[in-house]
């Protein structure tokens, strides 16, 4: 009995022998390691100092100071056990893991790096250096009841080590404890919310740059683009692309011989709808152009321009003026096109016309007629030159006028000048003269308009006018006596009655008459 108790006694003593190496071997087994040390770098960033984040671990076992993942912000506080460590500047150093009982070991690196998608609640092994304390497991927890306070980062993101994130930004990082120590580490974070796409970004100044490079300018004729002539002048057509709202200025050269001198006509047009519609004035008919140099402006007060390349197809097209308006027939667009501006340009000479005021009536009509009767497919130089003929025909009458009115002048004379203002409301302003002159003189004055001279006494003001108020009508007999003929005429612009304002006509001629030769015998003043 008592050998048996003996050998039970034996086997007890062996058993707890073994559970003790076993208890030894797992002490050894979580015992801290020493990080593989790194490269010897300086790093230093002027950093306005930041308050560290305290994380406290309590467990069992030896006391180690905590791990620093990435570059120290400047004026990071770390304390281990109960001793301060203010640093400026930022220098990384190889992170040592102390324990008192067991030798330094190269630290399994294995987990350190960074995850982009971390977020709230993240586990501080896919932070940095896994932490290490008694029974630690994969998932960082430590400590005999599995919780690491203070060891989770709360909506941040770390970036690989080396690499500087926001300043004045802090996250929370487990360290690592035994032996009831508490290691406090600060550490560096990127900006809460922030993703490592996000500080790739910041740190190139923001979104990639762009490509701004203008679109290059295109200038171009349609198939069937020429001069074309309107009026005395030739316009051309050039589609402009990319250039909107600019300038551009057109250089072409004549096709002559060689051996002859080209001329070389310019002009320069606004670019609008991607069109820009040139006028030439003094080109040859029946000459051809080419282009031959393009200058763009960005204002019409620039004198900057840029020298845009005539393309092979554009400086070979040969431009025709045409001298000859397009038939009607050609397409429905362009024959109504024509017909209007044909049209347009009968109406704008026949307004002339009226305003020719030494054509009779009879003759004005007979140039009216003349362009009416022109053809539909006439080019719009024919309207130019029907005008031409009657301007040609004023003159001609001017020129009798005059002539006529100097010799009348030589004999002619007229008295007893009255100057009578209207009665009625509202034409008090207007007034009257009457004449008394010779039958033989008012014979050949009385179809004709006579000038006069108004002065304002007492001033140096005065002006000249006609006696054509009332319309065509000339003169007007009032009496006929002796060989006298009493007759009014009717100023044109009205003087108003001041108070204290006395007017005098100083002179009249006869309209027409180049040398203006008063016919009168003495002036008269009126109010």
């Amino acid at each position: 009995m008592s050998k048996f108790k003996n050998k039970k006694a034996l086997a007890l003593s062996v058993g707890a022998i073994m559970a003790g190496v076993s208890v030894i071997g797992v002490v050894a087994a979580c015992a801290p390691t020493k990080a593989k040390p790194a490269k010897p770098t300086e790093k230093k960033v002027e950093q306005p100092q930041t308050s560290g984040t305290e994380s406290k671990n309590q467990g069992n076992g030896s006391t180690t100071t905590g791990t620093k993942q990435g570059s120290e912000t400047g004026g990071t506080t770390n304390s281990s056990n109960g001793s301060n460590n203010t640093t400026t500047g930022t220098t990384q150093k190889d992170p040592i893991v102390t324990n008192p009982n067991l030798g330094a070991k190269p630290e399994d690196k294995k987990m350190q790096g960074s995850d982009p998608n971390t977020g709230n609640g993240s586990e501080s092994s896919k932070q940095g250096s896994p932490e290490v304390g008694g029974g630690a497991s994969k998932e960082g927890k430590t400590g005999t009841d599995g919780e690491s306070n203070g060891s989770q980062n709360k909506g941040t993101t770390h970036e690989q080590p080396n690499k500087q994130n926001s300043p004045g930004t802090n996250a929370e990082n487990g360290g690592t404890q035994s032996g009831g120590s508490t290691t406090e580490q600060s550490g560096n974070a990127t900006t809460p919310g922030s993703s490592s796409q996000d500080n790739k970004e910041n740190m190139n100044g923001g979104s990639e740059n762009k490509d701004d490079t203008a679109k290059p300018v295109s200038v171009s004729l349609d198939t069937d683009a020429n001069l074309t002539k309107k009026e005395n002048k030739y316009e051309l057509v050039l589609n402009v692309t990319n250039a909107n709202d600019k300038f551009l200025e057109i250089e072409l050269t004549e096709v002559v011989p060689e051996g002859e001198k080209a001329s070389k006509p310019t002009a320069e047009a606004k670019i609008t709808s991607n069109k820009a519609t040139f006028t030439f004035q003094n080109l040859k008919e029946g000459t051809k152009y080419k282009v031959s140099s393009l200058m763009l402006y960005d204002t019409e007060d620039s004198t900057s321009p840029t020298n845009l390349k005539v393309s092979d197809e554009l400086s070979s097209k040969e431009l025709k003026t045409n001298d000859i308006a397009k038939s009607m027939n050609e397409n429905s667009d362009q024959a109504g096109k024509t017909e209007i501006t044909l049209a347009s340009k009968k109406t704008e000479i026949k307004d002339k016309i009226k305003k020719l005021a030494n054509l009779s009536k009879d003759e004005k009509e007979t140039f009216n007629k003349k362009i009416d009767d022109l053809p539909d497919n006439s080019d719009l130089s024919e309207v130019d030159k029907v005008f031409e003929e009657a301007n040609a025909k004023n003159e001609v009458n001017l020129k009798a006028k005059q002539e006529e009115a100097k010799e009348i002048a030589t004999t002619a004379q007229l008295t007893d000048l009255k100057v009578t203002r209207d009665t009625k409301e509202g034409y008090q302003s207007y007034f009257t003269f009457q004449l008394t002159t010779d039958t033989e003189t008012y014979e050949k004055i009385k179809d004709k308009f006579l000038g006069f001279r108004l002065d304002v006494l007492g001033t140096n003001l005065f002006y000249e006018d006609i006696t054509n108020g009332a319309g065509n009508t000339k003169t007007y007999k009032v009496s006929e006596k002796g060989g006298k003929v009493t007759f009014v005429v009717w100023p044109n612009q009205p003087q108003e009655k001041k108070d204290g304002t006395t007017y005098r006509i100083a002179s009249i001629w006869i309209d027409g008459d180049p040398n203006k030769k008063n016919l009168l015998d003495k002036h008269a003043d009126f109010q």
